[in-house]
C-alpha cells in the first residue's frame, strides 16, 4: 500500500467518524453538567423544597374530615422515595393484607406527622452534604408545620434515578414525646415482627 493511499484512506476514516466521537464526546459532557449541578447543597436543597411544597399542597387541598389519604400517600411515595422506600412499603402493604391484625401505619401519615391539623409547611431547610466528593447521599433537616404543630424532620437523601430520594425519614418528637421515628427503619421492624414464626 502507498502512503498516499494509506493518508487517504486515514482521512476518510477520520471524516467519517469524528462527527461520531465528538457527539458521543458532547453527550457525556451534558450528562457530567447534569450530574454535578444536581449535586450541589443549593440543588439538594431546592429538591426537598419541592418536595415538601408539594406534599402540603397534597394535603392543603384536602379537607382533613374527609380525608382518607391511601392513594395520595402512595402516589407521593412512588414520585418522592427512593425504590428501596418503596421495596419496603410494598412488603408492609404485603404483610398487612396477610395479617389483617396488624396495621404498621394504625392511621399514622408519616408524610404530615400523625394527623393533618390544618396549614401544611416547610421552614428552615438545612443540607449536609459534602460537594467536594461528590457522593449520592446527603442529609437534609427542616421544620414542618402543621397547623399550630411543628416537628423536625431529618431525611436521608439518595441519588438515583438521575435525582435525589427520600430513602429515610425521621421525625424528632423530642418536643412532644420525647422520642425519635424513623419510618423505614419502622417499617423493617414491623416486618421482622410479622414474619416471626408463632
Amino acid at each position: 500500500m502507498t502512503v498516499q493511499l494509506f493518508k487517504w484512506l486515514m482521512a476518510l476514516v477520520i471524516v467519517t467518524f469524528l462527527p461520531v466521537i465528538l457527539q458521543s464526546c458532547k453527550k457525556n459532557q451534558g450528562k457530567s453538567e447534569a450530574y454535578d449541578k444536581a449535586h450541589t447543597i443549593v440543588y439538594i436543597g431546592q429538591r426537598v423544597g419541592n418536595i415538601f411544597t408539594e406534599v402540603a399542597d397534597c394535603y392543603n387541598r384536602v379537607d382533613s374530615v374527609s380525608y382518607t389519604g391511601a392513594t395520595r400517600v402512595s402516589d407521593l411515595d412512588k414520585k418522592f422515595c427512593s425504590e428501596d422506600w418503596n421495596k419496603t412499603l410494598e412488603a408492609v402493604r404485603e404483610a398487612e393484607r396477610e395479617n389483617s391484625t396488624d396495621n404498621f401505619f394504625h392511621g399514622f401519615d408519616y408524610w404530615i406527622g400523625e394527623t393533618n391539623n390544618g396549614h401544611i409547611s416547610v421552614s428552615d431547610i438545612s443540607v449536609d452534604y459534602d460537594e467536594v466528593e461528590r457522593g449520592d447521599t446527603a442529609t437534609v433537616t427542616l421544620l414542618e408545620h402543621n397547623g399550630e404543630a411543628f416537628l423536625p424532620i431529618q431525611l436521608h437523601m439518595v441519588y438515583e434515578k438521575n435525582d435525589w430520594y427520600i430513602d429515610e425519614l425521621t421525625y424528632d418528637w423530642g418536643c412532644v414525646l420525647g422520642e425519635i421515628t424513623s419510618v423505614k427503619h419502622e417499617m423493617r421492624s414491623f416486618l421482622e415482627t410479622t414474619r416471626q414464626p408463632d
